[in-house]
């Protein structure tokens, strides 16, 4: 009998993860010369982009209330160390806060203080930085949505010399990873037949 790894399981899961995660790729890569789907992919492509601008925003505030809270409010639970202090604040930023945090008799401060500091947090966090993403992905849909035509084009011409057919060889090349490998065997009859 076999025995069994616990770490050799968690590799082969996170491989086969990986694995399946690049061919959704390769899938998502074909679908742009869709005519639906292409320019959809373009407008997600986009609005990726300037999500990863906001996450920069978003790293920054989060690190000026990081060092404040660090500042302030040390000696109490989830704010001793820089990467609780984070992660009370993330957690806080999506809904999961305690004020009662700030009751703890260890604080130097007055407990209304952490009150305001959390209360002006999840404002600046929940409040103004989500309508600020909201209103970024909505103008980058606005503008790409009227060029939706350009778009698609514009991926049918990058995506043509790729997937250019071949007469002799199209049935190898262009069959995805699954049947591909059911094709295996037949490939140097294929090969012998049409050279």
């Amino acid at each position: 009998f076999a025995v069994y790894d616990e770490k050799k399981f968690l590799n082969m899961t996170l491989i086969t993860g990986l694995y399946m995660a690049i061919q959704w790729t390769r899938i998502v890569f074909i679908f742009r010369v869709n005519s639906f789907i292409g320019p959809l992919l373009n407008i997600i492509y986009s609005m990726l982009i300037e999500i990863l601008k906001f996450i920069v925003i978003y790293v920054l505030i989060m690190a000026i209330f990081c060092t404040c809270g660090r500042l302030f409010f040390t000696p109490i639970n989830g704010f001793d160390s820089d990467s609780d202090t984070f992660l009370t604040l993330f957690s806080a930023s999506l809904g999961s806060f305690d004020f009662t945090i700030f009751n703890s008799p260890q604080m130097t401060l007055s407990s209304e203080y952490g009150y305001y500091f959390l209360i002006v947090f999840l404002i600046v966090s929940n409040i103004v930085l989500l309508n600020f993403i909201i209103a970024i992905l909505s103008n980058t849909y606005a503008q790409l949505k009227d060029v939706n035509k350009a778009l698609y084009l514009n991926e049918v011409v990058k995506v043509r010399n790729i997937f250019e057919y071949d007469k002799y060889y199209m049935s190898i090349v262009a069959l995805f990873i699954p049947l591909n490998y059911l094709f295996l065997p037949v490939v140097p009859f294929v090969i012998f037949l049409k050279s």
